[in-house]
């Protein structure tokens, strides 16, 4: 299942700090994507978690190339800057928190759409 999130509602939900491609006014979808062995397309927006024994960050360098966007911890964000510059960088203070406000922003469409089962 791929979950697909625009421009705008990332910026509703992270106010993010965004550098890189600016979008001038453009609010493109992406779909998130968690798992940099999967295969991305150009609307690609690449969530790299970090655990006790991993860091998704070291990643980043593979998916750009087919990523239209990352979204990272601020203490890597400078690096990638001038590398990348096509891509549009979200930059968040912890990408798990980050992900988690996402499922709440995303679960608050599901209260205003219900649906209840009668027996």
């Amino acid at each position: 299942m791929q979950i697909r999130i625009k421009h705008s509602e990332l910026n509703q939900a992270l106010q993010p700090k965004i550098i890189g491609y600016q979008l001038n006014d453009q609010d493109p979808e992406y779909h998130l994507v968690t798992d940099s062995r999967k295969p991305s397309d150009q609307s690609s927006l690449f969530l790299p978690l970090v655990g006790q024994k991993f860091d998704g960050h070291q990643f980043i360098e593979s998916m750009l190339p087919n990523a239209k966007a990352i979204l990272l911890h601020q203490n890597v964000a400078e690096q990638w800057l001038k590398k990348f510059p096509k891509v549009t960088f979200y930059v968040v203070d912890d990408t798990t928190k980050a992900l988690q406000q996402l499922a709440r922003f995303r679960a608050q469409d599901f209260k205003q759409r219900g649906c209840r089962i009668l027996g």
